[in-house]
């Protein structure tokens, strides 16, 4: 008979159960938890023949020792001890009251085996630029294991127990934090102060939990995933998305859908604007020139069809592809349309607008059409022709946002993409054949429809000079000169962080396991002008310290020496430039998931 219980805490990292013996004039307790917590609530043991012997400090080591063999391992331990009491229990009880003077019982290891898929997703995500940390309430040595068994923990990486990093300061916090990857033995607040920290530096940041206590870091997380199959109720609650399988590896699809999504919408506005620009200018200079627009209000609604409603369908609609996990995540900070769009929407909309002005002044003679006002109608329809068709092959150019040359990749798994072209095409020729009056357009001979559409082609080479040109802009506006004695990185996951481009990466921090694929850079990326001041403080010789330097080399504490896995200092001799403090408070980042 169960007479009280005292749950399992986080805090405590253990659980009790008292029961009523069968001849009712005793009571026992059962205890489990942490053993390396437990066994310092034990004074007694069962030995081989289950004989209650005295928990003798050699034995005590000897207990420890297989624990660690275990965790080692990558087993999870669990001690199991007990006590008869003959006290009735209260309901008063505290359960320091039952859980003295424990006889161990013995210790298990149960081991929980990584699933197959989480080694391979997590090196997607690192290559993806999200940085993936591990936060466990497991012991040291387990989380270890766990960690380089999911690729989560690398040689240069930083593991710390919880007590540690609540023991630490506001400064030391800030220094350390980039170079955490595992956070072993830790409680439901440190989990949220790593939340807050990691977005006081100014980190997008996901959160994988699925009991009650990870309410309060899923919900201060920018987004909150919680487990559709083991997670509480209130972890759903408190959380953003829900995983409806528990894996790791649908977060790596969340992340692939949602950035194929926001690039959908960017690639849709380029191809908006660009049609805007164009028709609002031919309109304009037509209206003003020759006192009637040359495109009409029926051409006007179907260019209007074209770049809202099949713009949106063809753009939007594209599956997403594993290429997208190749690049590095957006910045917080980034503006919607980035300097490539901007440089693809004036530079089509120039070709354009400049393509339909010559039409419109010269196509007569160009294309031989009579200049009689009865005649006129053709060379506007030469020119609405012309203009639809421009749309029609900058739909291609819409597809890229970066500056790769091939507007074709993935394209034929497109399916509505492919439609929507052939929509505009059949209705295109159907609108200039047959539209008459109705459309104000005649039709148009062999000829002219072949210049027509040849000259809206000239959009697609016009779309690769501008992404060339694109490359020498970006590569001018963000790559240091190697005899600048700034830093303008930000939160790269390269390896040379003083030399490459400044990028912006994701954090995710997961109940089980997560890494950051290039832990050396974190010091230079602290992000943070209190990492600028303290390590200008240490080193007055104006060099600043290498992303190996240990935690206790910048904060000297005893305590804190073994936190390092491998305590090294290597000065760089590269002056800490003004520059490097607004550049770490301008990096930019993206959703840690």
């Amino acid at each position: 008979e169960i007479v009280q219980v005292f749950p399992f805490s986080s805090l405590r990292k253990r659980m009790s159960t008292i029961v009523r013996n069968s001849h009712g004039r005793s009571y026992r307790v059962y205890c489990k938890g942490a053993p390396e917590i437990l066994l310092n609530h034990c004074s007694h043991f069962l030995d081989a023949h289950e004989a209650c012997a005295p928990l003798s400090n050699g034995k005590k080591q000897s207990f420890q020792q297989s624990i660690l063999n275990m965790a080692e391992r990558g087993h999870r331990t669990l001690a199991l001890a007990f006590r008869d009491i003959s006290s009735t229990p209260d309901r008063s009880w505290d359960p320091s009251d039952a859980e003295e003077d424990l006889i161990l019982i013995g210790v298990v290891g149960i081991k929980d085996p990584v699933r197959d898929e989480v080694p391979a997703a997590v090196k997607t995500c690192q290559k993806a630029g999200i940085v993936v940390r591990m936060v466990t309430g497991d012991n040291v040595a387990t989380a270890k294991k766990i960690a380089s068994e999911c690729n989560i923990l690398t040689n240069d990486g930083v593991v710390v127990e919880g007590p540690e990093f609540r023991a630490l300061s506001d400064e030391e916090m800030t220094t350390l934090l980039p170079r955490v990857q595992v956070l072993a033995r830790s409680s439901p607040q440190d989990k949220f102060i790593f939340v807050n920290k990691l977005r006081e530096l100014g980190e997008v940041v996901a959160v994988t939990g699925d009991g009650t206590n990870d309410g309060p870091a899923l919900k201060e997380a920018d987004v909150g995933f919680s487990m559709g199959i083991s997670g509480t109720e209130v972890a759903k609650e408190a959380s953003d998305i829900v995983l409806m399988d528990d894996n790791f590896k649908s977060i790596v699809s969340a992340v692939m859908w949602g950035r194929n999504v926001y690039d959908s919408i960017r690639k849709f506005l380029m191809f908006q604007l660009t049609v805007t620009v164009v028709a609002v200018c031919v309109a304009l200079v037509g209206s003003l020139s020759d006192g009637k627009s040359p495109l009409t209000p029926v051409q006007l609604l179907w260019v209007n069809l074209i770049m809202d409603t099949l713009g949106a369908l063809a753009l939007a609609t594209e599956p997403p592809t594993p290429e997208l996990l190749n690049r590095k995540p957006y910045g917080r900070h980034d503006f919607l349309i980035t300097r490539m769009m901007w440089i693809n929407i004036f530079g089509q909309a120039a070709f354009q607008v400049t393509l339909l002005l010559v039409l419109l002044f010269k196509g007569q003679h160009i294309f031989d059409v009579p200049t009689d006002s009865d005649d006129n109608h053709k060379h506007h329809t030469i020119i609405f022709n012309a203009f639809v068709f421009c749309q029609a092959f900058n739909l291609f150019n819409a597809r890229r946002l970066d500056t790769q040359l091939n507007v074709l990749a993935n394209f034929f798994s497109s399916y509505i993409h492919i439609n929507v072209l052939l929509l505009i095409v059949v209705v295109q020729i159907l609108l200039v054949s047959f539209g008459g009056d109705f459309t104000d357009t005649d039709p148009l001979s062999i000829k002219q429809w072949g210049v027509t559409i040849a000259l809206g082609a000239i959009s697609l080479p016009i779309g690769v000079l501008l992404r060339l040109l694109g490359r020498c802009r970006l590569l001018q506006v963000n790559l240091p000169s190697s005899s600048s004695s700034s830093s303008s990185s930000s939160s790269s996951s390269s390896s040379s962080p003083l030399s490459s481009p400044p990028v912006s990466k994701r954090e995710m921090i997961s109940e089980e396991g997560e890494t950051n694929s290039h832990p050396q850079n974190d010091l230079e990326f602290g992000r943070a002008r209190s990492l600028v001041q303290l390590v200008r403080r240490r080193h007055r010789d104006s060099t600043m310290m290498a992303p190996s330097t240990s935690f206790s080399s910048l904060s000297p504490q005893p305590s804190c020496d073994h936190i390092c896995s491998r305590p090294t200092s290597r000065p760089v001799s590269r002056p800490a430039s003004p520059r490097f403090a607004e550049a770490v408070q301008n990096d930019t980042c993206i959703m840690y998931c």
